[in-house]
């Protein structure tokens, strides 16, 4: 129930959960101030262990402890250490610390009520450098707290609260002729409306309880309190300054309760003062000291009694936190890297289509460029090594007027030629046309010393004659 209880107390702010600083008031919280002779500092640890039963008001096997140097001297080759002890139930701790890791939070400190109760005190300036007692009554919860220069000496975690007051109002008592029985509602109100009576008033209540009567309920608890503040003052006087404290302040449900710190001057002979967060908090703050303390000691990881389990889980969880935020960050960019890239390869490719079609018309051409530009390149070439005007080879290809086509050319360092080629046949054969062609090359000197190489058809049955020449250059 308290874990469903806690998941809906705390469900406006799950969001912020993993990122919040969640403070744990410790249960049955116990704290005091210690001076000790110890041979070395290293032994701190070890000589307060062995006086926990007898230092602690609960099992020392079950409590989890904490300790914190508060300032050390040299006194005849020993040293004479301060040290502040914080200790808690284990069990209590670590079922309420489960509970919230279930819940979904992750605490972040774990502190002792007095300590929260300190530090109201200090950020409201009733905390000085005299003693003071403080006093937290909550539900079924009492902290009491010796405080010396600002510094909780004592303090103590009593079973006490509100809740055994109104237990008290809803116990059958006997009137005269009736037996009188207060529901859960009425008594709660009752002692929000009436407090601690005036000593004028003889009923009180609309159900016109005597005075004696309502006084005779509550008294034995009121008495109880003040008795636990007496006690917590006697078993921390050894730690506190030889001055005893004079002033009281009381928070917590306390504050609601009317006349009560009228009615605890008197019993305890000292001034009372109410403690209260309404001008940090407002109205909501009257009963929240603790809750307001927490609150401020966020920035004590030192004074923590986190159990260290918890401690190890958060952070991993925080660490997991991390790397889940750097991964989903990683995969976000790389997911937006590939859809960048697939618009670019999509625009790409849609350029490449509007190209192709241009490309299809244009390639012909482009290929017919490349191939004048081969032969342009080899007449280049061949005009330069023998020698050779650019008419020369257009006399060559041009002026012979009968069908024949040159499939090879060679020119030898010599300046030899060598011709192949086909020659068609049309008005006349086409050996006669390959004899007029060796005419006609050494005619129109382009080469002397013509001499035919081959002859031969194609094909048997064609029209073709393949044939090959050989000529020498002239001189230019």
């Amino acid at each position: 129930m308290l874990r469903q209880d806690l998941s809906e107390l705390l469900r406006p702010v799950r969001r912020v959960r993993g990122r919040a600083s969640l403070v744990v008031v410790a249960p049955n919280s116990h704290v005091r101030q210690l001076t000790m002779q110890v041979t070395h500092p290293s032994t701190i640890g070890s000589s307060l262990h062995a006086q926990l039963p007898a230092l602690l008001p609960f099992d020392a096997s079950e409590a989890h402890v904490q300790f914190h140097l508060e300032r050390r001297q040299p006194i005849n080759g020993h040293h004479e250490v301060v040290v502040s002890l914080m200790a808690c139930e284990r069990t209590l701790l670590q079922r309420d610390l489960e509970w919230l890791w279930r819940s979904g939070w992750m605490p972040t400190a774990v502190i002792p009520s007095a300590l929260a109760l300190v530090q109201v005190g200090r950020a409201l300036g009733t905390i000085g450098a005299e003693p003071v007692v403080l006093m937290d009554i909550a539900d079924r919860r009492t902290t009491i707290a010796l405080v010396d220069a600002g510094a909780v000496t004592y303090a103590r975690d009593v079973a006490l609260g509100m809740e055994h007051l109104i237990d008290a109002l809803t116990s059958q008592v006997s009137m005269g002729d009736r037996t009188l029985a207060l529901s859960r509602p009425k008594a709660e109100a009752l002692l929000r409306d009436v407090g601690i009576p005036h000593e004028a008033s003889t009923v009180v209540g609309p159900v016109q309880i005597p005075v004696a009567t309502y006084l005779a309920m509550i008294q034995p608890v009121l008495e109880q309190l003040a008795s636990e503040i007496r006690r917590t003052m006697t078993s921390g006087a050894h730690a506190t300054t030889a001055t005893p404290p004079t002033r009281l302040l009381i928070s917590g449900e306390a504050c609601r309760l009317a006349r009560y710190d009228t009615w605890l001057a008197a019993q305890l002979g000292m001034s009372v003062t109410r403690l209260t967060c309404e001008s940090l908090l407002g109205e909501s703050g009257a009963t929240a000291a603790v809750v307001c303390g927490a609150a401020l000691c966020d920035q004590m990881p030192s004074r923590s009694l986190l159990l260290p389990m918890f401690h190890r889980r958060r952070i991993v969880t925080t660490i997991a936190g991390y790397l889940w935020k750097t991964l989903l960050a990683m995969t976000l960019l790389i997911w937006l890297g590939t859809g960048w890239r697939m618009h670019q390869d999509q625009r790409l490719l849609q350029r490449r289509r509007e190209l192709e079609a241009p490309w299809v018309v244009l390639q012909p051409a482009v290929s017919l460029q490349q191939q004048c530009e081969t032969y342009a390149g080899v007449a280049q070439h061949v005009t330069k090594a023998f020698s050779l005007p650019p008419a020369w080879f257009h006399q060559l290809a041009k002026a012979f007027p009968n069908p024949v086509r040159l499939t090879r050319l060679d020119v030898s360092a010599t300046r030899a030629v060598m011709l192949e080629g086909e020659a068609q046949e049309r008005a006349q054969t086409a050996e006669a046309t390959v004899s007029e062609l060796t005419v006609w090359l050494q005619e129109s000197r382009l080469c002397r010393d013509v001499q035919v190489g081959s002859t031969r058809r194609v094909e048997a049955d064609g029209n073709l004659v393949a044939f090959s020449l050989t000529c020498q250059l002239t001189t230019p």
